[in-house]
Order: C-alpha cells, then sequence, then structure tokens
C-alpha cells in the first residue's frame, strides 16, 4: 500500500501525554487550572498617559484600571477568570496545529483578535529575550531607592527585590500610582511608570509560573518606555508578543496533569476570545452603545471590544 503524500498532522506520540486523551482513555481525574492574574487592580497616573499612549498601551491599561470613567472614586468591577472554561479550551488544544479542535472544525486566536480585543499594536520591533548584566539588582536599587514618595507610603524596603531571576511583586507595588508624591518631579514620575509596566507585563500580559515576580528580561522594555520622551518612545509589537505568549501556554497546559496546574501567557486574552466567539459560557451583558462617558478627549481613551465583557454588569452565565 502506497505511502500517504503527505504526513499526519497530528503526532500520536503527542496524544498519549494531552490531557484530553489521558481524561478520556485512562478515566484520568484532571483539575481546572489556576490563571495567574493581579490580584489588585492599579490606577493610570494622567502623566503617564502621553507614553503609554505612544507605547500603544494605554486601551489595556484602561481595561485593567481600578476605577471607572463614569465616577473615578468608584472601583472598577474585578473581572474573574472562569478556570473550567480555560481548563475546557486547553483541552482542545493541539500543540502541533496551534489551533483549538472543536465540533464546528478549528480555531485558534489571531493578531486580529489580540488587537480588537485588547487594543494592542500589531507594528513594531520584536519583543525578545535581552540579557541583563549581573549586576542589574544594584542598578535597579541605584535607580529607585532615591525616589520620593507620599509621606504616608511604607518605607522603601530594597530586599524586597532580593530574587536574581526578577523584580518581585512585593518590591514593585512599593511603587504604585497611589504612592506618588503630590510635586513629583519628571524622574520620581518616570520611576513610578517603570514599576507600572513591570506589573502590567508580568501580572496582565506576560504572566508565568513565577507568581511572585516578572521575569528580569522585560525590565529593559519598561525602562525604555518610562524615560521616553513622548515623540521617541519606542514602538515593539506588544500584540504578537501576547499571543505567543499565549499560544506557548496553551502548548504547555495541555500537557499537565496537576489537580491545580498554572495556566501562563495571557489568560485575560484567551478568555475574552472565547467571549467574543462562542455563546457557551459567555456571560449575559449590556450591548446597548457605550456610553459618553468612556470616550476619552483622546483617540486612545476610546473603549475598546474587550470593553464590553470588562465594564458592563453580568446578570447570569448561559
Amino acid at each position: 500500500m502506497a505511502q500517504p503524500s503527505t504526513p499526519e498532522l497530528l503526532d500520536p506520540a503527542v496524544d498519549k501525554k494531552h490531557r484530553s486523551f489521558l481524561s478520556a482513555e485512562h478515566q484520568t481525574d484532571l483539575g481546572v487550572f489556576r490563571p495567574r492574574g493581579p490580584g489588585e487592580l492599579l490606577t493610570v497616573d494622567e502623566r503617564w498617559t502621553h507614553r503609554l499612549g505612544a507605547a500603544g498601551l494605554v486601551p489595556l491599561c484602561r481595561l485593567v484600571e481600578a476605577r471607572t470613567t463614569e465616577d473615578p472614586e468608584v472601583a472598577a468591577r474585578r473581572f474573574y477568570f472562569d478556570r473550567l472554561l480555560i481548563a475546557a479550551l486547553v483541552d482542545r488544544w493541539r500543540p502541533e496545529t496551534h489551533t483549538f479542535h472543536l465540533p464546528c472544525e478549528e480555531m485558534t486566536p489571531t493578531l486580529q483578535d489580540v488587537s480588537y480585543l485588547l487594543g494592542l499594536p500589531c507594528a513594531g520591533a520584536a519583543v525578545g529575550v535581552i540579557d541583563m548584566q549581573a549586576d542589574w539588582m544594584n542598578d535597579m536599587h541605584q535607580r529607585f531607592g532615591p525616589v520620593e514618595r507620599k509621606e504616608d507610603a511604607p518605607p522603601y524596603v530594597p530586599e524586597f527585590l532580593a530574587d536574581a531571576r526578577g523584580p518581585t511583586k512585593k518590591w514593585i507595588l512599593q511603587f504604585q500610582p497611589t504612592y506618588i508624591h503630590p510635586q513629583a518631579n519628571a524622574y520620581a514620575v518616570s520611576r513610578h511608570l517603570e514599576a507600572y509596566l513591570l506589573w502590567l507585563f508580568g501580572w496582565v500580559m506576560f504572566t508565568s509560573g513565577q507568581v511572585h515576580l516578572v521575569t528580569r528580561t522585560l525590565v529593559p522594555y519598561a525602562q525604555s518606555i518610562a524615560d521616553a520622551h513622548a515623540e521617541d518612545v519606542p514602538q515593539f509589537s506588544w500584540a504578537s508578543a501576547v499571543l505567543a505568549a499565549t499560544y506557548r501556554a496553551l502548548c504547555d497546559a495541555c500537557m499537565k496533569k496537576e489537580a491545580l496546574a498554572t495556566f501562563a501567557g495571557c489568560p485575560l486574552l484567551l478568555q475574552l476570545w472565547s467571549y467574543e466567539h462562542f455563546a457557551i459560557g459567555r456571560p449575559v451583558v449590556d450591548r446597548s452603545p457605550y456610553p459618553e462617558e468612556w470616550y476619552g478627549e483622546k483617540e486612545e481613551d476610546a473603549p475598546i471590544m474587550a470593553s464590553l465583557w470588562c465594564r458592563r454588569w453580568i446578570s447570569f452565565m448561559m
């Protein structure tokens, strides 16, 4: 019998390790995933918006901001991850094709989804691994140590940074927006912006299994944006990087057998993509036109597609 001209796309060796195979063939009781997200919601200081806007990050920052545009004093509704929904998607992911195998054939998140849902730019330089100097922690202490903060802010504790893999969340939150001194100079504002970007990278865009820190290779990206002038902010393809990180997370997760494994990448993107494309598991929200208060003075402050799912009251789940 003649061999087929093209090999099979699906690898039988992958099948034996895949969650769906273990569950269906071996009746393995697999648990749900633990998406890593921000345990706190931070606000965007208005002195940052020109640089965040030039970097193409304002839509995402507004999406996860801790206050609403209707009433700045009212805390925004927290977005909850649906662990069962994420597990159901992971169980249908094939790492060979980077697609979900569904009854309606194959589907996968695309750059267009990332751009429309999160408002991230597709154009720009690639986001890759940058080699860090061995004394990167000393450099950060020198840059952040002298920064003046509010009088009621907790004292600066440099020991919180003591992890060779990257800045810890406890250290980053020492420079959260609410601690900015009312008369802060431009340098202090830039350092608080750098810390905010590290939080955004590590707990929204590029989450990982290291729950308490963000990888140190993202420090140069945060610093380059924080220290740039509005007209010289470097342009990066954040959409491509977030999509690639989510693909990698899906490829890793579909092989995990732990009862409560960590789902890395950008779980926010995955869940919003599911809401946008599937009626099953989708919350019921108010679909009336966005109110005028949602639109800021600048174009980058306009709501995005994800605003429908993150900023509307949920009545019930379908």
